[in-house]
């Protein structure tokens, strides 16, 4: 499982009832992601994202995983980009399945 506050560069949160794991694959692994809270799941057409602005004008460890933005009729969603996110970990010393 990999903690998503850490690879975000986030301060360590103890889980809580609130957490949950998100299982996400990742060039055919399947990885247990800890998330602090979960609003919902949307289901998202891959041609909807749009490109996304500059979103931070620093080296932010957050934006730099950022893969665009989606548009629904109630919210303007920023959709992380998974692979990027976890490029430099070797998915195998994590992969639960």
């Amino acid at each position: 499982m990999i903690d998503t506050r850490a690879r975000f560069g986030l301060a360590n949160n103890n889980a809580d009832d609130a957490a949950h794991i998100i299982f996400v694959e990742i060039k055919g692994h399947i990885i247990g992601m800890l998330m602090d809270s979960v609003a919902e799941i949307v289901s998202m057409r891959s041609g909807g994202i749009e490109t996304s602005p500059n979103i931070s004008s620093d080296d932010n460890e957050s934006s730099k995983h950022v893969q665009g933005v989606y548009s629904t009729e109630d919210e303007i969603l920023t959709p992380v980009d998974v692979e990027k996110l976890f490029s430099d970990i070797d998915l195998a010393e994590v992969v639960w399945f």
